[in-house]
């Protein structure tokens, strides 16, 4: 069955780095409690493009000899999931990174332990490499930095962008400003992500990000992601990934007691 894009080749790309976490993580106190409704559908394409000699004889002729033959042969698998992602916000480090632990159940087989990130402002992030860490999770953490839409002068166009690069991976990341009541933001957003050599690939996202200023929190996401793999040999494989993220509860929006 073609598989997705793996979380683990997500996380070594660009902007999303995994290293050693901060000691105080595995002890602190957690600070505030966020969590979120997720729904996520995937469906994979594997596309094969053949050529060679097959045994393809016609009606007039059943007794022919072999002919040759092309074709491009296609595979999908469609799979759905939804649930709850948990995130407790840990404390805040002196370069501003948010140490966070978020953990995700899900109805059928997306669920995930506790694992620690440090996010900051420019969607940049840090995770624990000894933990699964899925592509829903990242995209949530991605948006939970001190100061998210406020790091960066908007142009005349509200807009901003975030750009990373190494030898062998190029990440641009869009952001738009459409609508602004009272704090609450809605963006448009697009990300284009490239890794170069083996087991590279290209993926494209675009969605929109209803942000909370005066609460420091997206309230909800949604995005569609599509990458595409050369698997070599004639092979290759396209991922669409949809994402829906609501904020369904806060402890810092609660009343106290």
């Amino acid at each position: 069955m073609p598989m997705p894009i793996s979380p683990k080749a997500v996380l070594t790309c660009c902007a999303v780095t995994l290293w050693a976490v901060p000691a105080f993580a595995q002890t602190a106190k957690v600070q505030r409690h966020l969590e979120y409704h997720f729904t996520v559908g995937i469906l994979s394409t594997t596309t094969t493009h053949s050529s060679g000699i097959e045994n393809a004889h016609t009606a007039a002729d059943p007794s022919g000899p072999p002919v040759s033959a092309s074709g491009i042969n296609e595979f999908r698998a469609g799979d759905r999931d939804e649930g709850t992602i948990a995130v407790d916000v840990l404390g805040v480090q002196a370069d501003n990174g948010v140490v966070l632990a978020i953990s995700e159940r899900a109805n059928d087989k997306r669920s995930a332990a506790p694992a620690t990130c440090v996010a900051y402002g420019n969607t940049f992030i840090i995770c624990d490499e000894s933990k699964r860490i899925n592509p829903e999770e990242v995209d949530l953490v991605r948006l939970l930095g001190k100061n998210f839409s406020r790091l960066k002068p908007l142009d005349p166009s509200n807009h901003w962008q975030y750009t990373q690069q190494t030898p062998q991976s190029t990440e641009l990341t869009d952001f738009t400003i459409k609508d602004n009541k009272i704090g609450v933001v809605s963006i448009d957003m697009r990300r284009d992500v490239q890794l170069k050599g083996a087991g590279g690939f290209r993926a494209s996202t675009s969605g929109n990000i209803v942000y909370d200023r005066g609460f420091s929190i997206p309230t909800s996401l949604d995005e569609r992601t599509v990458s595409d793999v050369d698997q070599g040999s004639g092979q290759s494989a396209r991922t669409e990934f949809d994402l829906t993220l609501k904020l369904v509860s806060d402890s810092m929006a609660q009343p106290a007691h």
